[in-house]
C-alpha cells in the first residue's frame, strides 16, 4: 500500500509540473491558496504545540506525567503511561503532528515500536484548535458534533487494542528518569532546538500542500461540480478540502457526515507525510491505513447518529 501512495504521489507531481509549464496563471493562484491556507490555519493551530510538546520531552517531564497517567490508562487502554502521554498530547497537535510526538518519544527511548505501531493507528487526531477555528465560527454545534465523532472512534481503538500485563513504572524510576534528562538541559539550545525542529516539520507539510494543491487545480478544469471537486479535494489534501467543505456545509448541513469522514481519514497527503516523518522506524504501513478507513467510516456513522438526536 505504501508504494501505491508513492506512486500517486510522483504521477501527481510529474502531471503538476507539465500543466505549471502551460498554465502559469492558475499554478500562482493554487500556490497562493496553499500559503494562505498554511498561514492562517496550518501554522495558528499546529506550531505552538510541537514547540511545547518538543521541550516537554526533552526536560523529562514525559518521566513524571507518564507516572501519574498510568493509573489511569494501564486499567482502562492497557497503555503505558509515556505511550499514554503521546495518546492525549495528539488530541492537540493534530496531523502530522502526531507523527512527530511519537517520533520525538521514540527518539528518547520512551515508547517502544510495538507502542509506535499501535499509537499510529489510535492517535491520528486532526488538532482540535484546526477544528475550532474551521467550525466554531459558523455553528458551535457542528463543531460539538464533528469533535464527538471524530474522537470517540480512536478511544474505541484504544479499548479494542489494549495490551495486557502492561508495567507499571515506579516513582524511583520516573524520579531517575527525569533528573538524567532535565541534567541535559541547556536552555537556550533546548528552545533553538524546538523552534527549528518544528519549523522544519512545517516546512515539509507545506511543501506537501502546495503539490497535492496544484495538482487539484490541475484537474479542476475537467470537474464540472463543486461538490465532487471539494470530496477529491478533501481524499487528497485534508487541510485546504475541508475548509472548502465547512462552506458548502454551512448552507446544507447533512453534508456534515461527509466531513467528518474526510477528517477522520485524513487525506493522502497527510498520510504520506506520517510514512515520511517515521521513515526510520519500522511501523505497520497498512494497519495504519486500515485504521484511518475505519475511523472515517465510523466517525460518518457517528455524526448521522447525532444530528438524528
Amino acid at each position: 500500500m505504501k508504494k501505491t501512495l508513492n506512486f500517486i504521489f510522483i504521477f501527481m507531481s510529474c502531471f503538476s509540473f507539465i500543466y505549471a509549464l502551460t498554465h502559469m496563471q492558475d499554478i500562482f493562484l493554487a500556490v497562493s491558496l496553499s500559503l494562505n491556507t498554511i498561514f492562517s490555519q496550518i501554522i495558528p493551530s499546529l506550531l505552538p504545540f510541537m514547540i511545547l510538546t518538543y521541550i516537554l520531552t526533552k526536560t523529562g517531564i514525559v518521566h513524571i506525567v507518564a507516572y501519574i497517567l498510568q493509573f489511569l490508562l494501564i486499567p482502562i487502554f492497557g497503555m503505558s503511561g509515556q505511550a499514554g502521554y503521546v495518546f492525549i498530547l495528539s488530541m492537540f497537535t493534530g496531523f502530522p503532528g502526531f507523527a512527530k510526538l511519537i517520533k520525538d518519544n521514540y527518539d528518547e527511548h520512551n515508547i517502544t515500536v510495538e507502542e509506535v505501531n499501535r499509537l499510529i493507528c489510535i492517535s491520528s487526531f486532526a488538532s482540535i484548535s484546526f477544528l475550532y477555528n474551521t467550525l466554531s465560527k459558523q455553528d458551535p454545534n457542528n463543531f460539538r458534533i464533528l469533535l464527538l465523532a471524530h474522537f470517540l472512534p480512536n478511544i474505541i481503538f484504544a479499548l479494542f487494542t489494549r495490551k495486557r500485563n502492561c508495567k507499571y513504572i515506579s516513582i524511583e524510576e520516573a524520579k531517575i528518569s527525569f533528573k538524567r534528562d532535565f541534567r541535559k538541559i541547556k536552555i537556550i539550545k533546548l528552545l533553538k532546538d524546538s523552534i527549528v525542529s518544528s519549523f522544519t516539520t512545517l516546512l515539509f507539510v507545506s511543501g506537501f500542500i502546495i503539490i497535492f494543491n496544484l495538482f487539484i487545480q490541475a484537474i479542476s478544469q475537467a470537474i464540472n461540480s463543486e461538490l465532487l471537486l471539494v470530496m477529491i479535494h478533501s481524499l487528497l489534501e485534508f487541510s485546504s478540502g475541508t475548509i472548502k467543505l465547512t462552506q458548502i456545509i454551512a448552507i446544507d448541513q447533512y453534508l456534515l457526515p461527509l466531513l467528518a469522514f474526510f477528517v477522520s481519514f485524513s487525506g493522502i497527503c497527510v498520510q504520506l507525510q506520517v510514512f515520511n516523518i517515521l521513515e526510520d522506524i519500522e511501523i505497520k504501513h497498512n494497519n495504519y491505513l486500515l485504521f484511518r478507513t475505519m475511523h472515517a467510516i465510523l466517525s460518518g456513522i457517528f455524526t448521522v447518529i447525532c444530528l438524528i438526536i
